[in-house]
């Protein structure tokens, strides 16, 4: 399992570095960011996903504004 911050601009997005949990279910970890880029941010998200390795099997993009464009 990983998960990274995605955030949304006018034109583009920024993808944020994958963070892992390989500790199992049920474990909690806190992983601190911040988004430096200056702009107007139209949407803030977080990709869950899974790895097999370093290829990503599948994943999901939750939007905090509620949309629902999966960036990848």
């Amino acid at each position: 399992m990983r998960i990274r911050l995605v955030v949304m601009y006018a034109d583009t997005h920024k993808y944020f570095g994958w963070h892992h949990n390989y500790d199992g279910w049920g474990t909690y970890k806190e992983f601190p960011s911040h988004v430096s880029q200056g702009g107007n941010i139209f949407d803030v998200g977080i990709q869950a996903a899974v790895f097999e390795g370093d290829r990503r099997i599948d994943h999901c993009t939750k939007w905090v504004g509620g949309g629902s464009k999966d960036p990848s």
